[in-house]
């Protein structure tokens, strides 16, 4: 059993990451916020539209880092968990895990800049994001440049859940919340100095780029800890690779099947209805996607904590935990959805003063929609921990026809109807599955011994 020492390092790094992750997660979704007038100012409706389409493009291709980042989280969380007598067996196995990964990761980034590049001039960018002209150089720039950034970021960032990975959350929040400040500031530079659509899309996607690698050059070369985990070629192993990437691939096809079903809608907006509609909805979803962040903020320092408490099979304070962040996620969603709907139409036609129509149904969709993702978090956390991801590998394969679903709606009566079509369908197909598989959890840890001598199926 987990002593009472181990519970309490829990919740003081739960605490931190918490309070941390208002920080950093509230400045990542306010930027977004902030940058709408000056991108709609500056890009014009169109390219304003271009860009969210292309960004949920990118939402699409989370794939691409084939779950490495998640799959080194919890492995990383799982030995964290070792006796001080395991300390220096665990802390080389960590540093292979993170050696393999980064390899994974920058072959991954090398590949996919190649093919860019090489396909450039033949990919119909601007025809993809729905312009009115298929041949739009600034609309394929502003798409080429989002990719690369995106990228860019997959190893960039990897240092984020190595941090989250060996309790550094609070030290890993404050490095994105400086991301954040860095690609606003990049902004009205880039408006200043006039650099043109694609170049001001590319500087400010790229900053936070910069800011993540700043970040794994200070950790790897000035911590402790992350001296003690730094990467080294010596290290490469295909069987720690292999393991990594099964483990990852697993995490992957929920990501995909996640992302698929909840950030594909502007994308449908701009071919049900029309580029200059996004707008309409990108800018209330950017709004409501505050609430996304506040969710987040809640749940996701608890997923390495789980994975720490479940491989002493302290059952108990995962379903303590879970039950009580249940209810404050949820309380706290709720709250902020009323008042987004209440008081945002008015909001934007007061900060904007760009004529976006006011459409009060697609905000309160809009509401609904986050408070039934929020219900489920905290219990997925705990799924995620213990690598039990079957039920929601189902839940999300059955949500996938909310999206013909939602098309034919949309062409049939508005885009305005999307929120409440995916909603709708998350609790049908994700609620169950979610409630199955967080009992099974707790009872397939109830069952069976710790195994405290073995992580990563490494003995």
């Amino acid at each position: 059993m987990a002593t009472v020492d181990a519970r309490r390092r829990r919740v003081r790094t739960l605490l931190g990451g918490v309070v941390t992750s208002v920080f950093s997660r509230g400045l990542a979704a306010l930027t977004p916020l902030l940058l709408v007038p000056i991108s709609l100012d500056y890009l014009g409706a169109e390219g304003y539209g271009a860009w969210s389409a292309a960004l949920a493009v990118t939402s699409l291709m989370l794939f691409a880092d084939l779950g490495l980042g998640t799959g080194l989280m919890t492995r990383l969380g799982q030995l964290s968990a070792g006796t001080p007598e395991d300390g220096g067996r665990h802390a080389q196995l960590a540093r292979a895990y993170v050696t393999n990964a980064y390899v994974m990761a920058a072959f991954i980034v090398v590949l996919g800049w190649s093919l860019l590049l090489l396909t450039t001039q033949v990919v119909p960018w601007a025809r993809f994001l729905g312009a009115d002209d298929p041949h739009d150089p600034a609309v394929s720039a502003i798409a080429v440049v989002t990719l690369a950034a995106f990228l860019g970021n997959i190893v960039a960032s990897l240092v984020v859940r190595i941090q989250y990975g060996i309790g550094q959350q609070a030290v890993s929040n404050i490095w994105q919340g400086a991301a954040s400040i860095t690609s606003l500031g990049a902004a009205l530079l880039a408006v200043k100095l006039d650099v043109g659509p694609g170049a001001f899309v590319a500087w400010c996607a790229f900053a936070p780029v910069g800011i993540a690698s700043l970040n794994t050059a200070t950790f790897f070369l000035v911590s402790q800890d992350g001296r003690r985990i730094r990467p080294s070629l010596h290290l490469y192993s295909s069987t720690v690779l292999r393991e990594l990437l099964r483990l990852g691939s697993r995490f992957l096809l929920v990501t995909v099947l996640l992302t698929i079903c909840t950030q594909i809608d502007p994308w449908l907006v701009a071919h049900t209805a029309a580029l200059a509609d996004v707008p309409t909805f990108a800018v209330p979803a950017r709004i409501f996607a505050l609430i996304g962040t506040l969710t987040l903020t809640l749940t996701q320092p608890l997923w390495p904590l789980h994975a720490q408490a479940l491989a002493h099979h302290d059952v108990e304070w995962v379903s303590t935990i879970t039950r009580r962040m249940t209810v404050v996620t949820l309380s706290i969603v709720a709250a902020a959805g009323a008042i987004a709907v209440w008081a945002g139409p008015a909001a934007v036609d007061i900060w904007l003063q760009s004529g976006i129509s006011r459409e009060p149904f697609l905000w309160a969709g809009l509401a609904v929609w986050w408070f039934v993702q929020a219900a489920t978090g905290p219990a997925f956390m705990a799924q995620n921990g213990a690598e039990v991801l079957a039920p929601q590998t189902i839940g999300y394969t059955v949500l996938l026809v909310s999206l013909p679903l939602k098309w034919w709606v949309a062409q049939r009566h508005g885009f305005v109807w999307i929120p409440w079509v995916g909603a709708a369908a998350f609790v049908a197909c994700i609620w169950p599955a979610c409630l199955m598989g967080y009992r099974g959890t707790l009872r397939k840890f109830r069952l069976s011994d710790p195994p405290l001598s073995t992580v990563g199926g490494q003995s």
